[in-house]
């Protein structure tokens, strides 16, 4: 599966990058010497980040899947258990 809409492929590089940048704050804080609680509260924003960026994904994944018109049965059924299987390994 792949993601279609170019309007969400660029929210999701958006996201993404964002995100690199959190962790990259965070290596900085590692290098000041940031107190513990402050670098932790950053890793729970990147873990947030991280889970909305995958269930953002995964809508994509759905839309694809059951949205995509002018695929045969078989394609159908293929890209379903593809989507079951993807949604198995996040959960």
């Amino acid at each position: 599966m792949q993601i279609i809409d170019k309007t969400k492929k660029k929210q999701l590089k958006d996201r993404l990058a964002r995100l690199e940048g959190q962790l990259r704050g965070i290596q900085q804080m590692v290098e000041d010497e940031r107190d513990c609680v402050e670098i932790v509260q950053q890793f729970s924003a990147v873990s947030s980040g991280i889970h909305s960026a995958k269930q953002s994904l995964l809508n994509c994944a759905v839309d694809t899947c059951l949205v995509q018109p002018g695929l045969s049965e078989s394609a159908r059924q293929v890209q379903i258990k593809e989507l079951i299987d993807l949604v198995t390994r996040v959960a």
